[in-house]
């Protein structure tokens, strides 16, 4: 449990205040992986969990 702790507290402090404006793909798998352990979502935490789920644009076609 101790290690875990750590790994959390590194985890949430990679996390940066504006996630919820532009989440990382990690910021998703870290809530969903909370989420899974029984930890309740706030809204925020769910919105960004949401936006990690969404697909992205597809890049421009190779122009090769």
């Amino acid at each position: 449990m101790a290690l875990l702790a750590h790994v959390a507290g590194a985890i949430e402090s990679g996390m940066h205040r504006q996630s919820w404006r532009n989440p990382g793909a990690g910021d998703g798998r870290w809530l969903r992986f909370l989420d899974s352990c029984g930890y309740t979502l706030a809204d925020i935490e769910r919105q960004i969990v949401d936006a990690a789920d969404q697909p992205t644009a597809d890049p421009a076609p190779d122009a090769t």
